[in-house]
């Protein structure tokens, strides 16, 4: 579940499955990671700190209960649940 608690500090949780295959044989792959830090928002920008130091200031907009989240040319939707 990703999250922004109200105490500057924000959790996500990644997960991917790929599958593969080709000529009878089918690989596949389900992971999962977890990213944690700290965040502050000022104006329209969201700062984001990982707990590694490093860190990106997102362009935001809410959208009803998403959190839309602009960084570079990435577009990353955080949905209130």
């Amino acid at each position: 579940m990703n999250r922004f608690n109200p105490d500057g500090t924000w959790h996500r949780q990644n997960r991917s499955h790929t599958l593969a295959g080709a000529g009878g044989v089918w690989l596949e792959d389900k992971s999962s990671s977890s990213e944690n830090g700290r965040w502050n928002a000022d104006g329209s920008l969201l700062f984001m700190l990982w707990d590694d130091g490093s860190f990106a200031n997102y362009k935001y907009r809410f959208e009803g209960d998403n959190l839309k989240m602009a960084y570079k040319k990435t577009l990353e939707v955080w949905t209130r649940r």
